[in-house]
């Protein structure tokens, strides 16, 4: 590591409450991580692994059951659903 890292470090956590978001944060992690880098993180948290990877590949995101805050959903079934209820993409 770097004084450079370090720095960078200091300025990410300036922005804001981490330890509600310590699971966003290894989520970014994984995403960005090289190869070595990532086995590693997904070792240490494979639940979590698991998750983006399913996130990566459902539709805006969302899992079965989920809702986003503008109004999109997925039902139960995994059918995604406008945030005026049309029926956007069905499984």
């Amino acid at each position: 590591m770097s004084l450079r890292e370090y720095n960078i470090a200091q300025e990410v956590e300036q922005l804001g409450d981490w330890g509600e978001d310590f699971y966003a944060l290894v989520m970014v992690l994984m995403k960005n991580a090289d190869t070595t880098n990532q086995q590693l993180l997904r070792g240490c948290w494979p639940h979590v692994w698991a998750e983006v990877q399913a996130r990566y590949n459902a539709p805006q995101g969302l899992l079965p059951g989920e809702r986003t805050a503008d109004g999109w959903r997925r039902d139960d079934e995994g059918n995604l659903f406008s945030p005026d209820g049309t029926l956007v993409r069905a499984v």
